[in-house]
Parts: structure tokens; sequence; C-alpha cells
């Protein structure tokens, strides 16, 4: 990872956070634009709960998929 080269500390799950946030809001926001739907307070609450689903939706897969890369890793040790 870049942060890794730089020697940059980081905490993954915050980049995770970051990512999924980013991508959350900026699907849900061209949804809306190509659908013609209006930025209102409803939307913007529907925007932020697509915001905190993904979120969740990323933290544990990417627990998931980081859990099964060791659990290989330690097999082939084996």
């Amino acid at each position: 990872m870049v942060l890794d080269t730089c020697k940059i500390r980081y905490a993954s799950n915050v980049v995770v956070l970051a990512v999924a946030i980013l991508v959350g809001a900026g699907g849900t926001l061209l949804y809306y634009e190509n659908v013609q739907i209006p930025l209102n307070a409803l939307t913007s609450v529907y925007l932020a709960i697509m915001c905190l689903l993904n979120c969740m939706g990323a933290m544990l897969g990417y627990d998931k998929v980081k859990q099964m890369l060791i659990q290989l890793k330690d097999i082939k040790a084996e």
C-alpha cells in the first residue's frame, strides 16, 4: 500500500471507513443525479444511512477477507 511505502502509520479500519464513506456517498449522489431525485432533507437522511450501511458492510467484508488471507498463509506455512 502507498502508506506502507511512505512509512506512515495508519489504522486499516480507518482507511476502509474513509473509502466506504466516499463510495457510499458518491454512488448514492450519482444515482440521485441519474434518476433526477432532488436532494432535500429526506434524501439527505437516506444518503447518510447509505454511508453508514456501506461502512458496516465494508468493515465486515474487509475483516473477513483479511482473516481468510491470514488463515491461508498459516495453512501454507504448515
